[in-house]
């Protein structure tokens, strides 16, 4: 008699390779912001929004969101409204976006420096449905160090690799 057991993942996969892109962070002449790479808006109060983290020494910062197409949002922060106000919850059209978007980001410091960057960032929102490939590699805003990004902290995802 031969018993043969299967194990795998009972969500679906995300096909494309979400958090290939690594997260960004920036440190130079006290100037220091970083943006994760992963995050999750599904109302649990982590990792709900996207943007930017930045220090005091950042003035104000342009922020916007796009995928293939057309831009999903744009948003500033600064220091009187508040720098984390340049965060996307990640709705376009009044839905929540699943996927990997690109994003750009132009940061003007103290320093008189403006400063002008791109990335990708991978959206899950329902975190129950889905597996993410290179889960390991899916870094959030609550791992950031102060000035870096640490994996060993706890991403407070629950996803399933593969």
């Amino acid at each position: 008699m031969t018993i043969l057991l299967a194990f795998g993942c009972k969500k679906s996969v995300v096909e494309r390779n979400c958090c290939t892109d690594p997260p960004f962070s920036y440190f130079l002449n006290n100037v220091a912001f970083a943006v994760p790479n992963f995050f999750s808006p599904n109302g649990d109060g982590v990792n709900d929004t996207f943007g930017p983290l930045v220090n005091n020494n950042v003035i104000s910062y342009e922020f916007k969101v796009v995928d293939t197409n057309q831009t999903l949002w744009e948003g500033t922060g600064d220091a009187n409204a508040g720098l984390q106000a340049g965060h996307w919850n990640g709705r376009f059209n009044g839905e929540v976006q699943e996927g990997i978007f690109g994003w750009e980001i132009i940061v003007y410091t103290i320093n008189e420096d403006t400063l002008d960057f791109r990335g990708q960032v991978c959206c899950i929102s329902d975190t129950d449905a889905y597996c993410v490939r290179n889960e390991q590699s899916c870094i959030t805003a609550n791992q950031l160090d102060g000035i870096d990004f640490n994996q060993n902290f706890d991403n407070g995802e629950l996803l399933c690799g593969e």
